[in-house]
């Protein structure tokens, strides 16, 4: 395994976790294997257990997303594997982010955007965003 544009590897949980896993969020999917090398080779972490819970409650407290983290066993090593998918984008979380620019410009952006085929609405009238939609080369 190597590093790409959809796995990050962090030999240790630090602050710039949050870096990775909220740029996978705006981007798309995408795996930080923590407690692994460079090359993807194993080397463990402390208090796996715990991490367990604080990743995942951490990355919604400031986030404001939901990601998966799974607990990695290779030999007495344990490694996590913090997964992101794709979070919908609306232009109300866009306006809280930038509140420089009005709604309605956010607005005409997503319609522009729409109709280029580039995002699509995906889910509950309510609940649901819109997602950048993949485009198969």
């Amino acid at each position: 395994m190597q590093e790409s544009q959809h796995m990050e590897f962090k030999r240790q949980r630090k602050d710039d976790l949050l870096k990775w896993i909220s740029a996978f969020a705006n981007v798309e999917a995408g795996a930080v294997p923590v407690g692994c090398d460079d090359q993807g080779q194993a080397v463990g972490i402390q208090r796996a257990q715990k991490l367990l819970e604080d990743i995942p409650n951490k990355v919604r407290d400031v986030l404001c997303i939901v990601i998966d983290v799974n607990l990695q066993l290779h030999g007495a090593l344990e490694t996590l594997e913090v997964i992101t998918a794709s979070q919908p984008v609306n232009s109300s979380a866009i306006a809280a982010r930038y509140p420089q620019v009005t709604q309605r410009t956010i607005e005409r952006w997503q319609k522009k955007l729409r109709e280029q085929g580039e995002i699509e609405f995906q889910g509950a009238p309510k609940a649901g965003g819109y997602f950048v939609k993949e485009h198969h080369v």
